[in-house]
C-alpha cells in the first residue's frame, strides 16, 4: 500500500477484487519485464505491473539493501496511518511491538 497525505494512492492485495487499485507508480515495471519473471513458469495478465517488496520499500521509504550493521540511526519511528475515516477504524490503543 502506498499513501500520500494520509490517502491511499496505490494498493495491492491478492485476495481483493480488484487486486490492484490506483495508478501504477513510475518505478513499477511490467511483470514480464521483471528480472525474476520466467515466461515458461510464470503467468502474467497483460499490462500487470509489479514491484517486489524490497523495491517498493526502496522507493517509498527505506532501501532495505542500504541498511546494515554500520547504519547510523537517530530519532524514532512513527506508525504510518491513513486519514481518519479511510475505512480501517481507530487504533485500539497501544501498538504491540
Amino acid at each position: 500500500m502506498a499513501a500520500e497525505n494520509g490517502r491511499v494512492i496505490r494498493r495491492f492485495a491478492a485476495e481483493s477484487d480488484p487486486e490492484r487499485e490506483g495508478d501504477p507508480r513510475p518505478w513499477e515495471t511490467l511483470a514480464v519485464d521483471d528480472p525474476d519473471f520466467d515466461p515458461e513458469d510464470d503467468e502474467a495478465p497483460a499490462g500487470a505491473v509489479t514491484a517486489g517488496a524490497r523495491s517498493a520499500c526502496a522507493h517509498l521509504s527505506v532501501d532495505p539493501d542500504g541498511v546494515g550493521p554500520d547504519t547510523e540511526v537517530r530519532g524514532h519511528g512513527r506508525p504510518a496511518l491513513t486519514a481518519s475515516g479511510a475505512g480501517h477504524g481507530a487504533l485500539p490503543g497501544r501498538l504491540p511491538l
